[in-house]
């Protein structure tokens, strides 16, 4: 009998998903949802419920049509960012009008009374429901290890950059935590910068805050990104500029206490990196560490989330 897991990315716009079988993407079953991540706590739970059972009901059509009648479900993984319990399923996201309803809730066992619910989607589960979650960062630093930029490195430091700044250090396949001058959770969002924290800057609204300085009013970071590489001397590049010689500074320390082989740029910000690369490269040796974008991030983050049953 076939077993296959569903992978959430789940984040503040959108949450992709697919189905993964014996580690390999089915392809078919990549989709893309509204994460509704502003509405209220029943919607957003039911909205996931949602998801698992439309990727259900793909991937059975795919496999009925590859001649397989009969598959079980060994789980579902949802790599959410942080603040976030992801050993219990809570998440404690706020002030972001992105799944601030959701704040304290337990997401597991929403979901698993939803499932208990529901038979039709029970019966494709085992004798238990699992629903896993990590952190998005961590799930696309173990895919990228797997097959993506860091297969050829023992050591590296992966950065999503979005919603919020993701991050994850990787030694010889494991998760560094508490050593080597990574924090505690292996996480550096909430660590001090400036006046405020490495996530107010390192971030959509933090590049979208250092634009505002420069008097640029945009509403999103592409739009930013057109307006820097329509003329590489005006002030929205400038605002690229600040953003990677800042970013360069906080690697740096990382650089120097990690030593990672290679550093691994994933998130929607990462798609304007050449925009920043040369000032950020300028606070990090390039030569000694490379710094290197995914070519496949979200195909990292679903092969990563098999780590995690």
């Amino acid at each position: 009998m076939t077993n296959c897991l569903i992978a959430m990315d789940v984040g503040g716009t959108t949450i992709h998903a697919a189905v993964v079988r014996d580690n390999k993407i089915i392809e078919r079953t990549i989709k893309t949802y509204d994460a509704r991540a502003n509405k209220n706590k029943d919607n957003i739970i039911s909205n996931l419920m949602f998801i698992i059972k439309d990727q259900l009901f793909i991937v059975k059509k795919e496999l009925k049509n590859e001649g397989c009648s009969n598959f079980t479900l060994s789980g579902v993984v949802m790599g959410f960012p942080g603040p976030f319990d992801y050993e219990n399923g809570i998440s404690y996201i706020i002030k972001l009008n992105k799944f601030d309803a959701i704040y304290g809730v337990n997401i597991k066992e929403e979901l698993m009374k939803l499932i208990e619910y529901d038979s039709r989607v029970r019966n494709y589960f085992g004798e238990t429901i699992c629903i896993a979650f990590g952190n998005d960062a961590t799930l696309f630093a173990f895919g990228e290890g797997f097959f993506g930029q860091g297969k050829m490195y023992s050591r590296y430091m992966c950065l999503t950059l979005g919603t919020g700044c993701g991050s994850a250090f990787i030694n010889n396949g494991k998760q560094v935590r508490g050593e080597y001058g990574v924090p505690k959770t292996g996480e550096i969002f909430n660590e001090p910068f400036e006046y405020g924290i490495i996530d107010d800057y390192f971030s959509t609204r933090g590049l979208l805050n250092l634009a505002l300085g420069k008097k640029i009013n945009v509403s999103n970071v592409h739009e930013l990104a057109i307006l820097a590489k329509s003329d590489i001397k005006s002030q929205a590049q400038e605002v690229f500029n600040l953003f990677g010689e800042k970013l360069g500074k906080i690697l740096s320390k990382y650089v120097h206490t990690f030593q990672p082989d290679v550093i691994i740029f994933g998130g929607g910000i990462s798609k304007s990196f050449e925009l920043f690369r040369e000032t950020l490269e300028k606070e990090i040796d390039p030569i000694k560490t490379p710094v290197k974008v995914s070519v496949r991030p979200l195909y990292s983050t679903f092969i990563g989330a098999t780590q995690l049953l």
